[in-house]
């Protein structure tokens, strides 16, 4: 069976919800996580573009 579960870029902790960047190319945890990597302004654009958004892991 394959681990299909899903981490933290900044942190490593293992999330059940989050942050997806670029179809799941970064993942972060919380505001604090997310903007380590991106301002709020950065992440603003690529979430209007498609490519960030807020989501639940599901096994």
């Amino acid at each position: 069976m394959q681990d299909n579960k899903i981490y933290c870029n900044k942190c490593g902790k293992e999330m059940t919800e989050g942050y997806t960047i670029c179809d799941g190319l970064q993942h972060y945890c919380s505001d604090e996580c997310l903007e380590t990597e991106l301002s709020q302004d950065e992440y603003k654009v690529l979430y209007e573009e498609g490519y960030a958004f807020w989501t639940t892991f599901e096994d």
